[in-house]
């Protein structure tokens, strides 16, 4: 009888315990669109208005950082480069804000991939020189 509610005991605290959310699934669903290509611009918007709301859903910080840098892929892949400067821009903040250095390093990349593609290099250098704690910061 002892052993049975020790046994309960433990089994009634492990269901109560709150579960923290299962977020990998995002997180490959991210990964994945990354990769896309031009053809599937559309999608990537569609990948990530399912991490954003699901993000929500599950209360997980990152949701922004990811669903923001997919929008400014998917305009960066249709040659839309001033939008996709606006989510890249979103990214970066959102990822500041989380203290995500890789998140960081990822959006400051893409904006001077931007910069670069539109003939506008010095903007991606200045963008460096006003950031360089984050470009020199070790991961």
């Amino acid at each position: 009888m002892k052993y049975f509610c020790l046994l309960f005991i433990t089994f009634f605290s492990l269901t109560a315990w709150p579960q923290q959310a299962d977020t990998n699934y995002l997180k490959a669903l991210y990964d994945r669109c990354i990769d896309f290509d031009e053809s599937k611009a559309d999608s990537v918007v569609i990948c990530a208005n399912i991490i954003s709301s699901e993000a929500a859903k599950l209360n997980y910080d990152r949701g922004e950082v990811l669903s923001s840098r997919l929008r400014g892929i998917s305009e960066d892949l249709k040659g839309e480069y001033d939008k996709a400067i606006v989510y890249y821009f979103q990214s970066l903040e959102a990822a500041r804000k989380l203290h995500a250095l890789n998140s960081e390093i990822a959006a400051l990349t893409a904006l001077a991939y931007v910069y670069v593609n539109t003939n506008t290099p010095n903007r991606a250098k200045d963008l460096y020189i006003e950031h360089p704690s984050t470009a020199t910061k070790e991961k």
